[in-house]
């Protein structure tokens, strides 16, 4: 089995093959075989296919079914593996679909992780999140984001 170098470690041929493939299927508008393509690649634990899974989830595309909570689920499982875009995305998925306060100070604290990580939408997205809340939220919600970070993504809660 051949092992390939990637940013967040190694991957065999095989995936980067399937990630290939879900990107021809996709540019190809087939988005069923490309949902499909992830699918597999996250049951075996790919955080940037569970990433890219999620917005399926979250879109109703190729198929996939429309479920917000399936798809927060896959977005956690890649930000536990530290995935930067799929820490974006979970703070963008809690501020787009916010039931109150708590769902924006989650979306505050996965944004701001992802600002730390150098995710370059992450600011204007925190920003926004950051207008809805106190300051002793915000404070809050920092001091979350690095016990989150020290505990390597394992303890997230947000109270």
């Amino acid at each position: 089995m051949m092992l390939l170098a990637t940013g967040l470690g190694f991957m065999t041929s095989a995936m980067a093959d399937g990630y290939d493939d879900a990107q021809k299927a996709i540019e190809a508008q087939d988005y069923q075989k490309a949902a499909g393509i992830y699918q597999n690649l996250a049951e075996s634990g790919e955080a940037r296919a569970q990433d890219r899974l999620a917005l399926f989830h979250a879109k109703g595309l190729g198929g996939v079914e429309r479920n917000l909570e399936k798809a927060e689920s896959l977005w956690l499982e890649a930000a536990s593996q530290q995935h930067v875009p799929a820490l974006y995305s979970l703070g963008v998925h809690y501020l787009s679909y916010s039931k109150g306060t708590e769902d924006t100070k989650k979306a505050y604290m996965w944004l701001f992780i992802a600002n730390t990580r150098g995710f370059a939408e992450a600011p204007e997205a925190m920003a926004l999140a950051g207008k809805a809340l106190t300051e002793g939220e915000i404070k809050a919600m920092r001091k979350a984001a690095f016990f989150c970070i020290k505990k390597q993504f394992k303890s997230c809660e947000v109270k």
